[in-house]
């Protein structure tokens, strides 16, 4: 505080703030292939100690003294800090692409500022993430530099896969014999992850579970500690879409506990290990312990924006638990949700929507079910049922924050069938992508 008091009395605060971003713009510029070819620990040591200087960089290049140029740099550069760095302004860094680019920006770093667009948005928005990874990948085309167009179009090939769309399948080929030739083990694994999302989307679980293996293994070759938890948890996720539930939840237990030991868990990953395990628990019939999980959960679901990915989950433990009205209302909910976006049920998630629907057949007419869930369809998601599973032994106080958090995730009213979605959950039995980890945590590319 001193110094800057001294340096402001001078009038020189703005020229050392210039010379400490350039620094550091300078000093990060090895970030990206360090990350592909360093453990996380050899990452995390060799750029931890220097990430407040980073943050003041970014700061200061973001505000009105700051230079454009700077900021896209250090955007780009932080895609694969982010996990140390904790930056939480992802809506910020997505609208740098629209908003400091210039025609004098230079290619390079306008491809590697899309290509961290694309990171920050990743499977939480698909169209946002297409968008970007394709222009990045058609910059680096021109730069002549294919490791980096390997990485954009893994991420334009993953969000193609999460849509089902059918450009998906070349796009992840041709990142893969990028990657592949890499020889790089995190960046060999990637491929393999993409892969294994399409294979998920298309309901080859088989496929998909082969694919995750072989990533887990080259993961770990690279040290690459965190990428092997977020495979655990999809590999939990796809022995639960195969059937095997009592495996699943094995898998899923031991999954989270390894969580909770490793210093590089990522917030997403930790979320979706818990999420999945509560989803296991409900199928089981663990109602005790799914109800415990589900209520600490809800808002940290809420607030990632992801737990609309849950909704029959919770809806079939509403049910099963005696709440069969709010159950409908949720699932009404939820279907209206997916016919307008497009979204598909996965086999585990058709299992729980069954089974709510079942229980509400017992108990009531199957006009006044349905009439119950066309209410839900128009519901905002904070009263869908949701608060149900947050009541027993929480104040107003942490309740109406939660369901504040929540208010972002779907609009008012779920409305526009058939239209074009921009936001999508990520694909179940894909796992947690690592962008999924954008409000603290973009993704490897």
């Amino acid at each position: 505080m001193y110094a800057q008091e001294r340096l402001a009395e001078a009038g020189e605060t703005a020229t050392v703030t210039r010379r400490h971003a350039q620094h550091f713009r300078r000093g990060f510029g090895a970030r990206f292939d360090d990350w592909t070819q360093l453990s996380d620990a050899a990452f995390r040591a060799r750029y931890a100690p220097h990430l407040d200087n980073m943050r003041a960089a970014i700061a200061w290049s973001f505000g009105s003294d700051g230079d454009d140029e700077t900021a896209i740099a250090l955007v780009g550069s932080s895609a694969q800090l982010a996990e140390l760095v904790a930056v939480r302004g992802s809506r910020s860094m997505g609208a740098t692409g629209d908003g400091r680019l210039a025609p004098s920006t230079p290619p390079a770093l306008e491809a590697d500022l899309w290509l961290a667009v694309a990171r920050f948005h990743g499977q939480r928005n698909q169209q946002a993430t297409i968008r970007a990874s394709r222009r990045a990948a058609d910059l680096y085309r021109g730069l002549g530099d294919p490791l980096r167009r390997g990485c954009a179009l893994h991420a334009l090939g993953s969000a193609h896969a999460a849509e089902r769309d059918d450009e998906a399948e070349p796009v992840l080929l041709e990142a893969r014999a990028l990657l592949e030739r890499t020889g790089r083990p995190r960046l060999v694994a990637m491929a393999h992850g993409g892969t294994a999302l399409f294979h998920a989307a298309h309901g080859r679980t088989d496929d998909a579970f082969r694919e995750l293996q072989a990533a887990l293994a080259l993961h770990r070759a690279a040290g690459a500690e965190g990428d092997v938890l977020r495979v655990l948890v999809s590999l939990a996720d796809q022995t639960w879409l195969r059937g095997d539930l009592e495996a699943a939840i094995r898998l899923a237990r031991d999954t989270l506990e390894q969580h909770r030991q490793s210093p590089f868990s990522g917030r997403v990953s930790r979320a979706y290990a818990q999420a999945n395990l509560f989803g296991m628990l409900v199928e089981h019939g663990d109602l005790a312990e799914a109800q415990a999980m589900g209520r600490r959960l809800l808002p940290e679901l809420c607030e990632l924006g992801i737990a609309h990915g849950w909704s029959d989950h919770y809806a079939s433990c509403l049910a099963r638990c005696g709440s069969v009205e709010s159950a409908v209302r949720l699932v009404g909910w939820a279907n209206a949700l997916r016919l307008a976006r497009g979204l598909r049920r996965q086999p585990n998630e058709e299992r729980a929507r069954d089974a709510t629907l079942a229980l509400a057949r017992a108990g009531a007419s199957a006009r006044r079910s349905r009439s119950t869930a066309g209410r839900g369809a128009a519901l905002r998601e904070g009263r869908t049922g949701w608060r149900d599973h947050e009541r027993d032994g929480r104040s107003r106080a942490v309740h109406a924050k939660a369901t504040s958090s929540a208010s972002g995730v779907v609009p008012a009213k779920v409305a526009g069938a058939g239209r074009r979605r921009d936001t999508d959950r990520p694909v179940r039995g894909a796992g947690p992508d690592r962008a999924s980890d954008a409000a603290v945590a973009p993704p490897a590319p």
